[in-house]
């Protein structure tokens, strides 16, 4: 065999084995989004804003009340965290009858800060669009405006906010993300907010993971508990679970943020952080029929990420590609509404290297042949020199 066979042999071999290791790094470090093919799904890497997880993450769904984290950005753009707000009852008249509610009443008076965990706790329509009136009320620089008005002035700046920290593919249409026709976003954009929300607004932080709070008012005192069933160590303070023993579904590693409900869906923007790794995303369109909830879909993409996808980022596999499979296109009674692009690095499927490996295995026995006959030729050569000596 000549010095040329032997250099491209032992190419291709290298090529096989590489191959071969991205396979298993690929097969490792796959989350199998299959089972989630409803729901909107976008989940990054925060240290380094790679995507891990996305499925239908460009759909339009319901934002439900994942909303009052936009809502509260720019409550705490507008006004400090200290200024008081009077609830109205002509204000409290513009909340729909069967929304969550933090129990507030007309004439008491909170601090924007005491609305801010009002709104991200019990998830409080009240709190939130009495906070956006006041901040609208303010955007316009006069006290007197009819709530409506004040409202909708905040509105239209929630979606201008939205679109300038880069989440322009939704649109709002109240403070509170109570379902209304129109109104939508995606697990993409929802994903984007809540990242600018916890690198921007370290009260959102704090609120989200607070699992109880008790407040006092000039009228009254109020006990609210975090809608995030993850962030209870016991079931005491959750209002649909009897006894005071411990909570099975407690995750210390879940930070928040937000959930939502309307109708026959769930949402949750969440962050999970264990020592210097975080994930930080959002689950969208979680159907109360689906057999999973907006928390248990969000444990096990936290299970993933830090058993399974984190233990294959060592030093030693830096400089290989991080290869994540892709997830399932969106099922055909889903049209997206915007090309979902994905440049996260080199992605091999199995069927793709199943076919490369053939392939690799044909042009290797194709070598071997030629190398033989090339052998057989050569002897043959030298028989001949030999019998007319």
């Amino acid at each position: 065999m000549n010095k040329s066979i032997k250099k491209t042999l032992t190419l291709l071999t290298t090529l096989v084995l590489l191959i071969i290791s991205i396979s298993g790094t690929a097969l490792a470090a796959e989350f199998d989004a299959s089972p989630y093919e409803d729901m909107g799904i976008y989940i990054i890497e925060r240290s380094t804003g790679k995507v891990l997880v996305e499925s239908n993450a460009d759909l339009h769904y319901a934002p439900l009340s994942v909303t009052k984290l936009l809502t509260t950005m720019l409550v705490l753009d507008t006004l400090q965290a200290t200024d008081e707000v009077t609830i109205s009852g002509d204000v409290l008249a513009l909340v729909n009858a069967d929304a969550s509610k933090a129990k507030l009443a007309g004439g008491e008076i909170l601090t924007v800060e005491q609305l801010v965990y009002a709104m991200l706790l019990p998830s409080g329509n009240d709190a939130a669009r009495a906070a956006a009136v006041a901040a609208g009320r303010k955007l316009l620089g006069k006290e007197s405006t009819p709530p409506e008005k004040a409202m909708q002035a905040f509105v239209d700046k929630m979606n201008e906010k939205a679109k300038a920290i880069g989440a322009k593919d939704s649109h709002f249409l109240n403070p509170d993300g109570y379902p209304k026709a129109g109104m939508y976003s995606t697990a993409k954009d929802i994903t984007t907010i809540s990242l600018y929300a916890i690198d921007n607004y370290p009260l959102i932080q704090t609120a989200a993971t607070t699992s109880h709070v008790t407040i006092k008012t000039n009228l009254a005192e109020h006990s609210w508990s975090n809608s995030n069933i993850l962030t209870h160590g016991t079931v005491a303070n959750i209002s649909f679970m009897e006894g005071s023993g411990a909570n099975v579904n407690y995750d210390p590693r879940i930070n928040g943020l937000k959930t939502g409900s309307g109708g026959k869906a769930r949402a949750f923007a969440f962050n999970a952080k264990k020592g210097e790794n975080e994930l930080i995303g959002s689950v969208l369109n979680v159907k109360n029929d689906s057999g999973e909830t907006i928390f248990t879909v969000a444990q096990k993409l936290t299970k993933w990420y830090f058993n399974d996808y984190i233990p294959l980022q060592s030093p030693e596999s830096a400089s290989v590609p991080r290869v994540i499979k892709a997830l399932p296109s969106p099922p055909a009674k889903l049209i997206p509404t915007a090309a979902a692009a994905t440049t996260q690095g080199f992605k091999l499927d199995d069927n793709t290297l199943g076919i490369l490996l053939i392939a690799v295995a044909a042009v290797l026995l194709l070598i071997s042949i030629i190398a033989a006959a090339s052998s057989k030729k050569k002897k043959r050569r030298k028989d001949d020199e030999l019998l007319f000596m």
